[in-house]
C-alpha cells in the first residue's frame, strides 16, 4: 500500500540525512556536543482565588427565634379575625375589591381563603366590565322611558335593543314597565 504523505516522508528523509552529515562534519572538525541531561522544569503556582462570601439564606435573619414566633402567632391571629369578615365579603365581591375595601394585600387574603375554605368571586374580565357599562348607560335610557310613560313594547322599539338585552337590563336593574297605556 503506498502512503498518501510519501512525498512528506521522502522530504523529512532527506532533511535527516543533511542534518546527520553536518553532524558528522562538525564533530570531524573537532567539534563537541555537551549533553546537558534532563531539564526540570517548575511546576506553575497555584491559582489562589479569594472564596465568594457565603450568601444570605432567608433564614440567616437576626430575628431570634421568640420573636419571629411571636410575628408569626399576631399574622395568624389577625388572619382569624378578619376570616368571618372575608366570607361575608367573599359571597358578592372578588379578592382586589375585598383587598381595597379591608386594606390588607391579596396574598393575605389568598392565605385566609386556603386556610378558612373560602372561595372568591373570579374578577370580571376586560369584556364584562364593558358590558356591565354599556347596560348601565342603556338603564339609564330606559328609565327615561319609564319616565314619558312608554310601554314595555313601545320602549324596546325606539331604543333599538332586542328583547334578550332589553329584559337583561330590567332584570340588572329593576325596571318595571306598564304593559298598557294608561289613559
Amino acid at each position: 500500500m503506498i502512503s498518501h504523505e510519501l512525498s512528506a516522508v521522502e522530504a523529512n528523509s532527506r532533511t535527516s540525512a543533511m542534518l546527520a552529515f553536518q553532524v558528522e562534519q562538525f564533530l570531524a572538525a573537532g567539534g563537541r556536543i555537551h549533553d546537558l541531561g534532563e531539564t526540570e522544569t517548575a511546576p506553575m503556582p497555584l491559582r489562589r482565588e479569594i472564596e465568594p462570601a457565603p450568601k444570605a439564606s432567608k433564614k440567616a435573619r437576626n430575628i431570634p427565634p421568640k420573636e419571629y414566633m411571636d410575628r408569626e402567632g399576631r399574622r395568624e391571629a389577625k388572619r382569624k379575625e378578619l376570616a368571618p369578615q372575608v366570607r361575608e365579603l367573599a359571597k358578592t365581591l372578588n379578592i382586589s375589591q375585598i383587598a381595597a375595601r379591608l386594606g390588607v394585600s391579596r396574598r393575605m387574603l389568598d392565605t385566609i381563603g386556603r386556610d378558612f375554605q373560602i372561595t372568591f368571586k373570579p374578577a370580571p374580565t376586560g369584556a364584562q366590565l364593558a358590558a356591565m357599562e354599556r347596560d348601565r348607560v342603556l338603564a339609564d335610557r330606559l328609565l327615561a322611558f319609564i319616565a314619558i310613560g312608554l310601554t314595555k313594547r313601545q320602549a324596546c322599539m325606539r331604543s333599538g335593543m332586542g328583547y334578550k338585552i332589553f329584559n337583561r337590563v330590567c332584570k340588572a336593574y329593576g325596571l318595571q314597565f306598564p304593559t298598557a297605556v294608561e289613559s
